[in-house]
């Protein structure tokens, strides 16, 4: 995490700070902060921001979500004919019968709040993204449930009231979703949120909001990190790919054997393996594909729109962990999460400047190389998920 990144996480969660929060709350037990406590913290989106990206940009079926009481819409219903881009008119005219309208990885819409989700994924090393819920007044979208990740909501307009339950499963992982008919737990405490009031809840603990007599606008920012279960995965497949023990069968008639006896074959088969040996690659492995998982997506948007719009501003880093080392031969040496690049030494402080986690301007890219080198730099750098570009009008 870099030191901008400390300065601005200490600031959003004020005032019990990053660490105080990382201490107390992170992992165990919900969080609420109020626009009282947090005075001159920025909200990272404003409405007029959100207005404009809603008149000016295009959406695709599965960037938009539409719910009333707990059922959602299908949003095939609502795409241009013969395209797979949405009518934003007939949405909003759902959203004004009552729907809550979901924006979904809004992060890469927006540049201050993909830079925020950014920040937060480097400090916590999880994949994270954005979300914002609109909902007219006397709705609710969806019921109580627990989310199997953990999430930070950030009122930006209007109110909502939420409703927080006791902890109703420990750390879920996303193969144990909310199941109303097998989690019932008590209530904690029951809260508006009003403008830029802060609400944190750890994975596992079941909630549910409404709105009141006016529209509700605010931020969920999900946080996936990479848990233990992910890495016991990992450990497992390299072992089977590895070791032709862990592929043999199980003996004949196992079901009917006494456990004592399974678990000596199954302590013989544990002492065999290299789990030990490999561990620390299989975090790093494990860490990779985590990220991996949530970023393809983002890239592939992200190249696309390179195709289609002529106002990028510039580029800015990604959470991926990658670092620059310089070569006596003149050939600076690039690790990205799935090969290395190599460039000329004498880009070094462009390569730097890219890897501090400040938005890099297209005309500084512009003052080392030619616009038609510049171009392909970034789309490169793009394609490897090293940055996402970030637009004039975000």
């Amino acid at each position: 995490m870099t030191a901008t990144d400390a300065a601005a996480l200490t600031t959003f969660f004020q005032p019990v700070g990053l660490e105080g929060f990382e201490k107390r709350y992170w992992e165990q037990r919900p969080l609420l902060l109020t626009a009282g406590d947090r005075i001159g913290v920025d909200v990272l989106l404003s409405v007029p921001e959100l207005e404009q990206i809603l008149r000016t940009q295009k959406f695709q079926k599965d960037e938009v979500r539409l719910a009333q009481q707990g059922v959602e819409d299908r949003m095939e219903r609502y795409l241009r004919p013969g395209s797979s881009e949405l009518d934003l008119g007939a949405v909003l005219q759902r959203h004004h019968q009552g729907a809550t309208l979901i924006l979904q990885a809004f992060d890469r819409r927006h540049s201050q709040l993909g830079a925020f989700c950014r920040a937060l994924g480097r400090q916590f090393g999880a994949r994270t993204w954005a979300n914002i819920y609109i909902t007219p007044a006397q709705n609710q979208g969806f019921g109580a449930h627990y989310d199997t990740h953990d999430v930070l909501v950030l009122q930006v307009q209007g109110g909502k009231q939420w409703t927080v339950n006791a902890l109703a499963v420990p750390a879920p992982l996303p193969s144990q979703p909310y199941q109303e008919s097998l989690v019932q737990t008590p209530e904690l405490f029951t809260t508006t949120l009003n403008e830029g009031d802060l609400l944190y809840l750890p994975r596992g603990f079941t909630h549910q909001a409404a709105t009141n007599t006016s529209l509700s606008v605010h931020i969920t920012i999900g946080l996936q990190t990479l848990t233990w279960a992910d890495v016991l995965s990992q450990l497992v497949t390299e072992e089977v790919a590895r070791n032709p023990a862990a592929r043999r069968s199980i003996p004949r008639g196992a079901e009917g054997t006494d456990s004592a006896v399974l678990m000596e074959r199954l302590t013989e088969l544990m002492r065999a393996l290299s789990f030990p040996e490999n561990l620390a690659q299989s975090v790093r492995t494990a860490s990779r594909r985590h990220i991996e998982a949530s970023t393809h997506t983002a890239d592939q948007w992200s190249l696309e729109r390179l195709e289609v719009t002529g106002v990028l501003d510039g580029v800015v880093r990604t959470a991926f962990p990658a670092h620059y080392a310089a070569s006596p031969k003149g050939q600076g040496r690039l690790s990205a999460p799935q090969r290395d690049l190599t460039f000329p030494d004498a880009l070094r402080p462009l390569i730097e400047d890219v890897l501090s986690g400040r938005v890099v301007p297209l005309a500084q890219i512009e003052q080392h190389l030619e616009p038609a080198a510049a171009q392909h730099f970034i789309r490169l750098l793009v394609q490897e998920g090293i940055v996402t570009p970030v637009y004039a009008h975000a």
